[in-house]
């Protein structure tokens, strides 16, 4: 953001106390009300993000022209928004099958194991793990987005619509 000219620091961020519309409304009119008028918002959950769509609204700014808002799970509600709601869809298959990978590999290690810096989270494909999240049934396949070289996140732990 520095690099770009544009201001960071606390004045940016609203902290909830909850995850629900109202607790995304009042942060966002927290933030409004302290002066800052942010290009864009992320929020941590789509809940959280629709009660920001609602105060920007209600402070007459428009969404995304003035203000965009994008939120992180990709609930159904959010489509069902005025303005429709751009959010990130975790890919919950590959995140439930980074966790269980990773709870399999410590549990194989044996009692007191600790995991290694920089150890792998992936089981092997002869995992007896592997079988509680492939389903030949399940047909919904979409973009990977996030990841890549240089990131913490793997990308496939991430989808789009």
């Amino acid at each position: 953001m520095t690099e770009h000219g544009r201001p960071t620091g606390d004045a940016f961020v609203a902290v909830t106390d909850g995850y629900a519309r109202e607790d995304g409304a009042q942060a966002m009119a927290r933030l409004l009300d302290s002066g800052v008028r942010p290009d864009a918002v992320f929020c941590y959950n789509d809940l959280v993000a629709i009660g920001a769509m609602r105060t920007v609204t209600e402070r007459g700014l428009r969404i995304p022209e003035d203000v965009a808002v994008v939120g992180f799970d990709d609930i159904e509600d959010g489509r069902y928004c005025t303005t429709t709601l751009t959010t990130v869809a975790p890919h919950k298959r590959a995140i439930a099958r980074a966790a269980t990978d990773a709870l399999l590999e410590r549990l194989s290690e044996g009692p007191g194991a600790r995991s290694r810096p920089g150890g792998s989270s992936r089981a092997s494909p002869s995992s007896p793990g592997r079988a509680l999240w492939e389903n030949p049934e399940d047909r919904s396949h979409r973009t990977q987005v996030g990841g890549g070289p240089g990131t913490d996140v793997p990308g496939d732990l991430v989808e789009e619509r």
